[in-house]
């Protein structure tokens, strides 16, 4: 995750927290159990995320490695079913 953050160009971070705040809210998913399953963070910290995405070039690498996990989760078909078992 940390190479695909420092080799990704660009990223429209608004744009994926608007697609991922949809996906979790038709799908009845916490942003509790989102960010301790797939981004590792605090119901707070993803709170913050979703809220306030800072422009891509305006983050570190570790800044922007919550990002490329929403991208790799939204791309994953199978997101909601691995959720929802560990509901």
């Amino acid at each position: 995750v940390y190479e695909l953050a420092a080799l990704t160009q660009d990223l429209d971070t608004q744009g994926m927290t608007t697609k991922i705040k949809e996906v979790l809210l038709a799908n009845n998913i916490g942003q509790k159990i989102f960010g301790e399953a797939v981004l590792g963070l605090s119901q707070g910290s993803v709170s913050e995320l979703l809220s306030k995405p800072k422009p891509w070039h305006m983050l570190s690498i570790k800044g922007r490695e919550p990002f490329i996990r929403m991208q790799l989760w939204l791309s994953d078909p199978r997101n909601i079913e691995h959720i929802q078992r560990l509901k």
